[in-house]
């Protein structure tokens, strides 16, 4: 009976494997990753992982065909990262299969990075952006001092209940009239641990540079306040949302695209 078994079963096993692919059975890397390695990077991100902030980047495959590129995330040591690139793997590749080698040669319009803590989540957000990348056989370096880079907005001491909860900043608050346009709005936060960070996207018009605003402006702090919206309509509010608490900022000193603000210094409107 064993051995009529065993009979049955291996070309199963065999056809299983053929199916959905096995990890002793699959294929591995048929090119080695290519690189981008980035230098000059501040001792503020040391030991952080460094990712793309999108997804995918095209590129031009080795049949003239559009494909996508990925990058394995890498932490940040002495100043310097190298990330691995790989050709993004298509939803009906091989699971156990490992993804090709980029090797191309391409220029990148622009590529942006974010970092985030090994020992946190991730951080929303574009922190640096490097414009026209050119990568020969898939190699390229770029230099820190030549990124377009984010100013960043953070307010610490928020109380714990708001720990978790949505969070918006409005940099340059002018009010509530109907002509008030805020400068720049920070959207998509969350507090964690009492904080927030709000990046100011390093773009002026079509041209990518720099936030290195130095001023004073008011700013606005929204925080989600745990009531829940009951219909469709709730989301639609005229002045300040109810399902926020907001609290004003008078006069916020940033310097060089950054400002730190104590939450208990702002005004609960």
């Amino acid at each position: 009976m064993k051995n009529k078994l065993f009979t049955i079963g291996l070309p199963l096993t065999i056809a299983v494997c053929i199916f959905i692919g096995c990890a002793s059975m699959g294929g591995g890397e048929t090119a080695p990753p290519g690189t981008l390695t980035i230098t000059g990077i501040p001792a503020e991100y040391e030991g952080k992982l460094v990712s793309w902030n999108v997804f995918r980047i095209s590129v031009t495959n080795n049949q003239g065909k559009k494909s996508d590129i990925t990058v394995e995330d890498t932490a940040v040591k002495n100043g310097e990262v190298k990330l691995l690139i790989y050709y993004a793997k298509s939803l009906l590749s091989n699971p156990f299969s490992k993804p090709d080698g980029y090797a191309g040669n391409d220029t990148v319009p622009a590529i942006e990075i974010r970092f985030y803590s090994t020992s946190g989540g991730l951080s929303m957000g574009t922190d640096a952006v490097f414009e026209s990348v050119t990568f020969e056989n898939g190699v390229a370096a770029v230099q820190w001092n030549n990124a377009a880079k984010a100013g960043y907005i953070t307010v610490t001491d928020i109380p714990a209940e708001y720990n978790g909860r949505e969070a918006e900043i409005d940099i340059g608050w002018k009010g509530l009239s109907a002509t008030a346009v805020v400068d720049t709005p920070l959207r998509n936060l969350t507090v964690s641990n009492g904080t927030i960070t709000g990046k100011i996207y390093p773009k002026e018009g079509d041209k990518y540079i720099s936030y290195t605003f130095t001023g004073a402006k008011d700013i606005m702090v929204h925080l989600g306040n745990g009531k829940e919206r009951t219909s469709a309509l709730s989301f639609i509010t005229i002045g300040l949302s109810p399902y926020q608490d907001h609290f004003l900022f008078k006069n916020v000193q940033i310097t060089n695209g950054k400002a730190d603000i104590d939450f208990r210094r702002g005004v609960k409107q």
